[in-house]
């Protein structure tokens, strides 16, 4: 399995190894159940694992898969108009992955997940803020950060 992530937030596997093991099959599962729902096309086993049991996982988990995935917005940077956000907002598969060999560094440990992208970027940093003082004042509710970015 290839798995990309952000070195700045993420710490994988050890700092002696650029790869890592999984030993658990409870893990190995839900990893499988994550291709399914999101890549059925690219699900890999190993020749020990029989027929039967491929295809009882498939078709507990396949109806459960969605057709769109993600939604892509962009917001372009009113000071520079050759600088935009892509706003990439996935759907929660629900299937409670929580990788053994995966571990939010204690750097980002307080800064909340729907955060932690937009702080490689002074101007959304300051977007953040002004949306915060917004919230508080009641003009919008936490969930409408995308309303505040259109002026809406």
């Amino acid at each position: 399995m290839i798995h990309l992530y952000d070195a700045r937030v993420y710490q994988v596997g050890s700092d002696k190894s650029d790869c890592c093991s999984i030993y658990g099959d409870a893990e190995v599962r839900k990893l499988n159940e994550l291709q399914w729902l999101d890549a059925p096309e690219n699900v890999y086993y190993s020749n020990a694992i029989s027929p039967d049991s491929i295809v009882s996982q498939s078709r507990r988990v396949l109806p459960r898969r969605l057709n769109d995935l993600t939604r892509v917005e962009e917001y372009v940077d009113p000071t520079d108009t050759n600088r935009s956000l892509l706003y990439m907002r996935g759907v929660d598969l629900k299937i409670r992955l929580r990788p053994s060999f995966i571990r939010v560094k204690k750097s980002m440990k307080n800064i909340p997940l729907s955060e932690r992208d937009l702080i490689r970027n002074p101007y959304w940093l300051v977007k953040l803020d002004e949306f915060r003082k917004q919230v508080e004042s009641g003009k919008y509710q936490e969930q409408d950060f995308l309303k505040f970015l259109a002026g809406k």
